[in-house]
């Protein structure tokens, strides 16, 4: 089954994540989560990353000429610097040289914590990618849009590679997830990229496959549903709806028996967090593969780092 999952895979014409880059708190002072090891080890060890987040910010990254913005380098928002230092290090981590994007089709999405259109503009500017140039606000679910018209991207052809990534800056207080205390999101700051790729011209480039996006889908509440009260008001018929589209969308790849773990949103408000957990049950009560011995694992990282809001995603990739 295995090689045949694997043919099928292939023969999809999937996406695969190659490269990241990013600094999350990670209750350190002195340095913050910025690699896929680190920050798992600080996972594990249930590490709270409440605390003032350094910008980490080096001058001589720009003197370099790697990238077209070394002149402006001092007047550019620290949030588009570090987007384009941590664009940098996603693409080195996944063994593309930026220099053979120059003057390509890579599309670039972003978004930002503030209304700054300029955001995904700049490291179009300072990268010269060619292609279609987006900030994205859909509040919480800016990133998970990002990604998703990322991988259309791939899908479709329109571009041999994507860049997508977010910033948020700010923290307060602490975000306690799925619990009885809880009493509301805590904003969090931090900076994400995500380099997407075909994954046949992965393989072949030998680029590094953190994973493989099988699907994707996006969907919003309207106002008929019965457990819409209100605009602000989640609703879990809608949550369990578009996992449903999610999993349709794999074509056949995975189903609800192939999850084992979901990382939810768990903003840590007493009316999300039931309504979020909800929705996951209406998918997955009736699995057979899931049992008491076997449950179907919920968590998510606002518990450590807080709400990076918009950027919210990117951080379960990472984790």
């Amino acid at each position: 089954m295995g090689e045949n999952f694997n043919k099928n895979i292939l023969e999809e014409n999937l996406v695969a994540v190659i490269g990241i880059g990013f600094r999350l708190p990670s209750g350190n002072l002195n340095e913050s989560n910025q690699t896929p090891s680190q920050l798992f080890n600080n996972l594990m060890n249930g590490f709270n990353g409440v605390v003032g987040l350094q910008e980490r910010w080096n001058e001589n990254f720009f003197k370099l000429n790697e990238i077209g913005c070394n002149s402006a380098a001092v007047t550019i928002d620290p949030q588009q610097r570090l987007l384009l230092k941590c664009t940098y290090e996603a693409l080195e981590d996944g063994g593309v040289d930026p220099i053979t994007l120059r003057g390509s089709n890579t599309t670039q999405s972003n978004l930002f914590g503030t209304s700054a259109h300029s955001a995904s503009n700049r490291i179009s500017y300072c990268f010269d990618f060619h292609g279609a140039s987006l900030t994205i606000d859909s509040a919480c679910s800016s990133s998970t849009t990002s990604i998703a018209l990322g991988y259309e991207s791939i899908k479709s052809g329109k571009s041999n590679c994507s860049i997508v990534g977010g910033v948020n800056m700010i923290m307060e207080g602490r975000c306690m997830t799925f619990d009885a205390d809880a009493d509301g999101y805590v904003r969090s700051e931090g900076v994400g990229v995500v380099v997407l790729k075909n994954l046949n011209q992965a393989i072949k480039d030998g680029n590094n496959i953190y994973c493989v996006v099988s699907g994707a889908s996006l969907n919003v509440d309207g106002n008929g549903l019965d457990d819409k009260l209100n605009f602000y008001s989640p609703s879990s018929i809608s949550q369990a709806e578009n996992i449903k589209l999610a999993l349709k969308s794999t074509n056949g790849l995975i189903d609800r028996a192939d999850i084992d773990y979901v990382e939810c949103h768990g903003t840590g408000t007493p009316k999300g967090n039931p309504v979020e957990l909800e929705g996951i049950s209406m998918v997955f009560k009736d699995s057979t593969v899931h049992s008491p011995s076997n449950p179907l694992l919920v968590g998510s990282i606002k518990s450590n780092i807080g709400h990076l809001e918009g950027n919210y995603f990117y951080c379960f990739y990472y984790k």
